[in-house]
């Protein structure tokens, strides 16, 4: 990194703006270069900008911000930094800048800017890569590697720095080393290693405590569970025997119930369809009559529609004759039309002929007009430009003279205010002794109301601390009270807490808790199981219904393959004989003489058939040959492909039937898992496996379920009791030993309450006496102050601060008058000026007005004559036109109107003749067309009549009548529309399919009747079987349905009272099976943690501690060899005579961080660094700078150099050798700046930055590349 450029304005002393190029080549030559002045004319500034451009803060001021700017130059409203570097990525350019408001110099204080921008391509302007101030500092150090504290160990090395490190002891020196190489990672890494170790040695502990409370089953106690649980379980299998016989007959009974209701139903039923289709008979004669009618609809719909036709027709012939009529008086209005268009037509020509001479006249005097109308509007527009600029002068000489008589007047006012206000000349002697008797008088009052408000506090603390001697006195006899009474509280809470106990051990009721948890647990766990075995058979029957639907599918696709196959075969031979047609027909088409020349009989000379029948014709066309080919093969291609997806689908149905069949198998194993779960984790809950994925499996574990919640909750209550009193009894002795302890603490601290109150009655004397000595000074400057004030007259009723201002005030009132007096002779003097200058311009403007004015008046007549000339001509042409264009185009427009109406008569007429021979044309088809439909009607008629008797509608007599008589009535009243017949037609339906289902159901439950008297059941026999055996079941026998429902449920209630038990057994043996799991994986994990708390014990031994400071002294030690090893370096080149060496210190502080040095030149006798001269301290120092900057930079490569140091400790000799060190670093590249006051460096250092101090504090500088801005 190389610092490039440096921009700074308004940074302390350095006022404006200023530039520092270290491009240039006097500091790339030497590599050395001094920045130097006196002392405060800005060295270190300069340093300042750099830090502040790049990270916003320096070292001296730390971080600034809105509130707080105190490197801005006094009077300036704005400052900025900006630094440009190079980096092996380019080149960068960053800037700092803030200001006051309104960039006034007593403007408060705004936000800070800080951006960043790569200037590599466009020095300019740049790329902006963050303009956000919270980022900027971050981004630079991204960029650069180099935060700001490693930037100013690595780079700039600012003033009180230098030595820092040398003169620091070791406990000084190890945070050094710490912040400079981030060392404290290792103190982390050590403080870790010890929590670590606790945590673990937390866990094997807790996991040793765990292990000493489990206590699983002896041996004995859990044969005689199992012994007792096979006994259950067969007991348990013969009840389940009984039970489903039980139910077995009382479903025969259910069935025969349901049965006997069935079959009275259908006879009911059978009764009430008689009935309804006695009622529906004329109905359904009335829809046989619609259903005739309906035959006959469509030749009725024909013969109405004919005799719509012969109406329309006749109609049509009536309006045809009106029209003709109407065409021809028309065809008469439009030939007298035409005759009077012509006319018109030749009047408007002849008009037109006449116009035209006075036309050309008309326009001849337009142009002459044109040319008087421009010149007299070019007259009006300078008479009026004249009379504007004469008022506009008019205006400003009034304007004038006002503006003199308001001078005159405000110089009469001001001659009297400098009259009035002559006592107040003397303000300028009195004031400066006014403002420093002021002065002395606020110090005074302000002493004074110090001394009142230390004389108020000392007052208010001896108040206090005697309040708080009493309180603490009382405070000491409460305390003793209640440490009596939680004594008492305690022994009452052990008491209550035994009375809970009722004389068990304080762990019993605990593991009679967690035992019914771990019930509760299994319980839950067996329901879970219970439903997703249930979910799991719902879903293996649901995949077999599918798999079982996709069969049936897969055959039918199967089928229409065997279907698509054949149709390919099929196509492949047609292929082949339209291949053997395009063959012959391109054969035989290529033989035309030869064929010429075939008789039959004769043998053909090629191939010597006697039979030709392509001789005479019939030739195949290879066209249509090639046109079927590709009609074929399209349609093999089409089938080829539907086989393919039809053959792709089947496979995939394949895979979707045996996927199916794979999840319907993993279903089946799902709920076989389940099974066995059940079975293994029934007794944890006391249950049966064999009652769990019964049909009672749900409500037993219901049942299971309630009666452990609420054992649960009891003993629950019982801990929570326990705990609770444990809880209190542990609090008030805890209670008791803090109320002891607060009451010694109260006795000890009412005795300091009574000391200090005495402490503070001695100092409210002292402080008495110091307020009236205070008092009596503040009122001797009271008196001075009235002495020096009286005699200037001032305001009464005002502060004294207020009167000062007010005297201040009269005086810069009194200069303003004097300066206004001045400004106000000068302004008067300019406007008399004025007013003479305007005066001459309006007699000019008068004279220029006249002559104007006539030339207009001679133009405008001249006007007025041609204007009059042309109206009679114009007039004489067509009154009623403006122009001679106008007249123009209204003949014209008139002429055209002529033509056009002719035009249109001439239309109208043609038209009218067309439209009269079609009308008649049309008249003469309407006519035939009549008699035409007459003939057809007739004939319609006769055969529809007879339609009709052939269907059963003729009339009593057979009669047709004109209209079609009564027949065609009575086929019209028994037509139906479609809602009618179709409701007719749904009723009769559904009576007729109510009877085929209720003649189907009859026999149905006829044979159910046969079926269910042949499978009457075994009846059960009770608990001590009877002694004629097992009689059959009566049907229908009520008392006998009721007798089994009781001994069901006497069954079931045995059933559940024997699961309930064998759950519990069952749950016992299942919780001392896990916890024995439990016991092993436990001993299991304490072995795995009993290892890991050796590894972590072994690593602390190495570098854990509580504090961090085993590891971290280690590295820092490492560091600080490093550190002595590049600082060896530099001092090699400065000194022969010392060698850095770390020493171990003689307390033991620091840990091995004492510095020493080697005397080469005694011997190598080792000596403490504190001894050595002060330019022996300064080498060393230089060398330990140079080897932290070295270590800092770490990876980065640093170039620029800054070392802000005096260098006035050294000799000539030394200084030629510190000097020549830093020279010597040119050769690594790096360019070292040197900031002193010492005047050596004038003489060692050619190139030079120099301050020079001005006045006001403001400095400036000289030096290469050095330039003011905007100087």
């Amino acid at each position: 990194m190389r610092i490039t450029r440096i921009h700074l304005k308004n940074l302390n002393s350095l006022a404006g703006e200023w530039s520092i190029d270290l491009d240039r080549s006097e500091y790339a030559g030497e590599g050395i270069f001094a920045i130097t002045g006196p002392t405060g004319a800005g060295k270190s500034t300069i340093l300042d900008a750099i830090c502040l451009a790049l990270y916003g803060q320096t070292p001296r001021l730390g971080r600034l911000s809105a509130g707080s700017n105190d490197i801005m130059s006094r009077r300036a409203g704005e400052c900025s930094a900006e630094v440009e570097f190079e980096l092996a990525s380019g080149r960068y350019r960053c800037t700092w800048y803030q200001h006051r408001a309104r960039r006034r110099a007593g403007g408060a204080l705004q936000p800070y800017t800080h951006q960043i921008a790569d200037i590599t391509r466009d020095p300019e302007h740049g790329e902006i890569l963050e303009s956000a101030s919270s980022r900027t500092a971050a981004r630079v150090t991204e960029l650069t590697g180099l935060d700001f504290d490693r930037f100013t160990r690595s780079m700039l090395l600012a003033q009180g720095h230098f030595a820092a490190f040398l003169n620091a002891s070791p406990s000084e020196r190890a945070p050094i080393l710490e912040q400079i190489t981030g060392t404290a990672l290792y103190g982390l890494v050590s403080r870790r290693a010890h929590e670590r170790l606790n945590r673990e040695k937390a866990r094997r502990d807790a996991l040793m405590a765990e292990l000493a409370g489990l206590r699983p089953l002896a041996p004995e106690e859990e044969a005689a569970l199992r012994a007792e649980l096979r006994a259950a379980a067969e007991r348990d299998d013969a009840l389940a025997r009984e039970e489903s016989a039980l139910r077995s007959a009382l479903h025969w009974l259910e069935q025969d119930e349901e049965l006997h209701a069935a079959q009275s139903d259908v006879r009911r039923k059978e009764e009430e369809h008689a009935a309804r289709e006695q009622d529906f008979a004329p109905m359904r004669e009335r829809l046989a009559r619609a259903r005739r009618a309906l035959e006959l609809a469509a030749d009725h719909a024909a013969l109405t529609a004919l005799r719509e036709r012969k109406n329309a027709a006749d109609a049509a012939l009536r309006e045809q004759k009106a029209e003709l009529a109407r065409l021809d008086d028309a065809r008469n209005d439009a030939s007298a039309r035409l005759e009077s268009a012509l006319a018109d037509e030749n009047a408007a020509r002849k008009e037109r002929e006449r116009a035209l001479p006075l036309l050309r006249a008309i326009r001849a005097m337009d142009a002459r007009l044109a040319e008087k109308a421009e010149n007299l509007t070019r007259l009006a527009k300078e008479a009026e430009s004249a009379r504007i600029r004469h008022d506009m002068r008019v205006r400003e000489r009034d304007e004038c003279l006002a503006a003199g008589i308001r001078l005159e007047e405000e110089k009469r006012k001001l001659d009297r205010a400098l009259t009035d206000g002559s006592a107040d000349d003397a303000l300028g002697e009195a004031l400066p002794l006014l403002r420093e008797r002021l002065a002395a008088l606020e110090a005074r009052r302000k002493e004074a109301r110090t001394a009142e408000e230390e004389l108020e506090t000392a007052q208010n603390t001896r108040r206090n601390t005697e309040r708080e001697a009493a309180f603490r006195k009382r405070e000491s006899g409460r305390l003793a009270e209640l440490e009596d009474s939680v004594r008492r509280a305690a022994e009452r809470a052990e008491e209550e807490l035994a009375a809970l106990l009722n004389g068990k051990p304080p762990e019993q009721p605990r593991e009679e808790l967690a035992a019914l948890r771990i019930r509760s647990q299994a319980l839950a766990a067996l329901r879970g199981s219970a439903a997703r075995r249930a979910a799991a058979l719902r879903n293996r029957d649901e995949k077999n219904r599918t798999r079982i639907q996709i069969s049936a599918d897969i055959a039918a696709a199967e089928k229409e393959l065997g279907i698509l196959r054949e149709r390919e075969k099929l196509l492949v031979g047609n292929e082949a004989l339209c291949q053997e047609q395009i063959r012959i027909a391109a054969s035989v088409s290529g033989l035309a003489e030869h064929r010429s020349a075939l008789r039959d009989g004769v043998p053909c000379p090629l191939c010597g058939a006697v039979h030709h029948p392509y001789a005479s014709g019939g030739i195949p066309h290879e066209d249509e040959a090639r046109a079927s080919l590709r009609n074929t093969r399209t349609e093999l291609e089409q089938t080829r492909a539907e086989l393919l997806d039809r053959e792709k689908a089947c496979s995939a149905a394949r895979r979707d039937q045996d996927n199916l069949s794979a999840q319907a198998e993993d279903c089946l194993k799902l709920a076989e898992a389940e099974d066995i779960f059940l079975t293994e984790h029934a007794a944890d809950a006391g249950l049966s496996a064999g009652l769990l994925r019964s049909e009672e499996g749900g409500a037993v574990l219901e049942r299971a379920r309630a009666g452990l919640d609420a054992s649960l909750e009891r003993a629950e209550c019982l801990n929570r009791a326990l705990n609770a009193a444990e809880v209190r009894v542990t609090a008030l002795r805890r209670e008791a030993r803090e109320a002891g302890d607060a009451l010694n603490a109260a006795r000890l601290e009412a005795e300091r309450r009574e000391s200090a109150a005495a402490l503070a009655r001695a100092a409210l004397e002292r402080t008495e006496r110091t307020a009236l000595e205070r008092h009596a000074a503040r009122d001797d400057a009271e008196r001075a102050w009235q002495e020096a004030l009286t005699p200037l007259h001032p305001l009464s009723g005002l502060s004294d601060a207020d009167a000062l201002r007010a005297l201040e005030a009269r005086r810069e009132r009194r200069e303003r008058l004097r300066s206004e007096a001045r400004d106000l002779e000068r302004r008067r003097e300019r406007q008399l000026a004025a007013r003479d200058a305007l005066e001459e311009q309006l007699r000019a403007d008068e004279r220029a007005l006249r002559e104007t004015a006539s030339a207009l008046a001679a133009a405008q007549t001249e006007r007025n004559a041609a204007e009059a000339s042309r109206r009679e001509t114009l007039r004489e042409l067509d009154a009623g036109a403006s122009g001679a264009d106008e007249a123009e185009m209204r003949g014209e427009n008139t002429l055209r109107a002529a033509e056009q109406a002719a035009r249109r008569a001439l239309s109208l007429r043609e038209g009218a003749e067309r439209a009269l021979e079609a009308s008649l044309s049309r008249l003469r088809e309407l006519e035939q067309g009549g008699r035409e439909l007459c003939s057809d009607l007739a004939e319609r008629e006769d055969c529809f009549a007879e339609l009709l008797r052939r269907k059963g509608f003729a009339g009593e007599n057979g009669e047709r009548c004109e209209d079609g008589g009564q027949p065609e009535r009575l086929f019209m009243a028994s037509l139906l529309n479609e809602e009618e017949r179709e409701e007719l037609r749904r009723k009769e339906q559904e009576l007729d399919d109510e009877g085929k289902r209720l003649a189907a159901l009859r026999e149905e439950l006829k044979a159910r009747r046969a079926a269910l008297d042949e499978a009457v059941p075994e009846l059960p026999a009770p608990p001590p079987p009877p002694e004629n055996g097992c009689p059959r079941l009566p049907a229908r026998n009520g008392s006998a349905k009721l007798s089994l429902s009781a001994r069901l449920e006497a069954v079931l209630a045995e059933r559940a009272r024997i699961q309930r038990d064998m759950g519990m057994k069952e749950q016992q043996l299942e919780a001392d099976a896990r916890l024995n799991r439990e016991l092993g994986e436990k001993r299991e994990i304490l072995q795995r943690q009993e290892a890991e708390y050796r590894r972590w014990q072994d690593l602390h031994d190495l570098m854990g501690s509580h504090d961090g400071a085993k590891f971290r002294t280690f590295a820092q030690g490492l560091t600080f060899d490093a550190v002595i090893a590049l600082a060896n370096r530099q001092l090699v080149r400065m000194t022969d005579r010392y060698t850095l060496l770390r020493a171990p210190s003689a307390d033991g502080e620091g840990a091995g961080l004492e510095l020493a040095v080697r005397d080469h030149w005694q011997a190598g006798e080792v000596r403490t660094t504190r001894n050595l001269s002060g330019g022996e301290s300064f080498l060393v120092s230089l060398a330990l700078a140079l080897g932290l900057s070295r270590l800092a930079s770490r990876k980065i490569r640093v170039d620029s150099l800054f070392l802000d140091e005096g260098f006035g400790t050294l000799d000539a000799e030394a200084l030629d050798v510190a000097l020549d060190t830093l020279g010597s670093l040119r050769r690594d590249g790096k360019i070292i700046g040197v900031i002193s006051h010492v005047a050596a460096l004038r003489d060692r250092i050619g190139t030079r930055i120099e301050l020079a101090r001005g006045t006001g504090g403001v400095s400036t500088l000289h030096g290469p590349g050095c330039e003011r801005i905007g100087a």
